[in-house]
């Protein structure tokens, strides 16, 4: 027996809130990548 469902998942966001979303979403992935040079860096400077 199968039954329809609805996506319950909202995909109308105000524009102020996508912006603040993709901006969050940004300085973590920078974050991170700052982090990963970070770390590539002091690996080959101490020839781990």
């Amino acid at each position: 027996m199968t039954t329809a469902s609805t996506s319950q998942v909202r995909q109308n966001y105000h524009q102020d809130s996508k912006a603040a979303i993709n901006r969050q979403i940004n300085l973590e992935l920078y974050a991170s990548y700052v982090c990963l040079s970070i770390i590539c860096l002091l690996h080959s400077h101490l020839g781990c």
